[in-house]
């Protein structure tokens, strides 16, 4: 039985198409237009009937520290352990994202082999995540102080229940790549509707923190600033801010208190 000879390089047109997919999401997802409320609800019961349950009552919010300020403080923690049901992110994400990284994954191999699959999505690992500053944005600061101590209720309550969440640019990175694959070294993907519904996260929302029962959705900010290097940073101006007004600074990707922020090239050194 004859092996099938590995492929060990992309073509000099398909290397240059690395940064166009790359650009492509990035664009995407790092659009400052408020999201489309109609497309958005449309997605979310895609999302929600992909997972085989019923459609869940939809709660917008001008920012993903709105939300959390209404979750924890307007309503009250006991109320809303009950009525908003399970977390839902971990089993959408194996649903869309593994679903399709799984096949993809297997045909690269197949055609590459895996030493060139990892090079390959390293070149696509560029980016600068901002759901890594989810604390930063969405932590009210009357409940910052409970938060900060491990153990108290408000802080099992916040890890248990919010840190299930999908943000549109934590799934953008790993988009573009199998989008490239998909398109450009026709890769095969199945299902279809896996695939669809991976896009339609980063496509039509931002932030969601998705329960059985209720789904929060959160706007994208209305300014979103990075420096050359495509690190979070404004001078004397709000980095990220909000439509309704939370913003946050950073300086060369440094996040920074609000009073700091106002004069960071005078006083930041990094």
């Amino acid at each position: 039985m004859t092996m099938t000879q590995k492929i060990d390089q992309l073509t000099p047109e398909q290397e240059a198409l690395i940064p166009v997919y790359r650009e492509k999401w990035r664009r995407i997802v790092r659009s400052t237009e408020r999201i489309d409320q109609e497309k958005a609800t449309e997605a979310i019961r895609e999302i929600y009937a992909f997972c085989g349950r019923k459609e869940p009552k939809i709660l917008f919010f001008d920012s993903p520290h709105a939300a959390l300020e209404l979750v924890l403080s307007k309503i009250g923690i006991s109320f809303w352990s009950n009525e908003i049901g399970r977390p839902l992110s971990e089993k959408i994400q194996a649903g869309t994202k593994t679903t399709v990284e799984r096949q993809t994954r297997t045909e690269l191999d197949a055609k590459f082999g895996e030493d060139f699959r990892n090079t390959l999505r390293e070149a696509f690992n560029v980016w600068y995540p901002l759901e890594g500053l989810l604390r930063g944005i969405s932590h009210p600061s009357i409940i910052q102080r409970d938060l900060d101590q491990p153990g108290t209720l408000k802080y099992k309550f916040f890890n248990d229940k919010f840190c299930n969440y999908l943000s549109s640019e934590e799934q953008a990175y790993t988009i573009s790549f199998y989008d490239f694959c998909i398109s450009v070294l026709n890769c095969n993907y199945c299902p279809e509707s896996s695939w669809s519904v991976f896009q339609t996260i980063a496509e039509s929302l931002y932030w969601i923190f998705p329960y059985e029962n209720i789904c929060f959705t959160c706007d994208r900010p209305r300014i979103l600033l990075f420096d050359v290097e495509n690190r979070l940073h404004a001078e004397g101006e709000p980095a990220i801010q909000f439509v309704d007004g939370y913003s946050l600074f950073s300086y060369q990707g440094v996040t920074l208190p609000r009073k700091t922020g106002d004069s960071a090239s005078q006083s930041i050194t990094v």
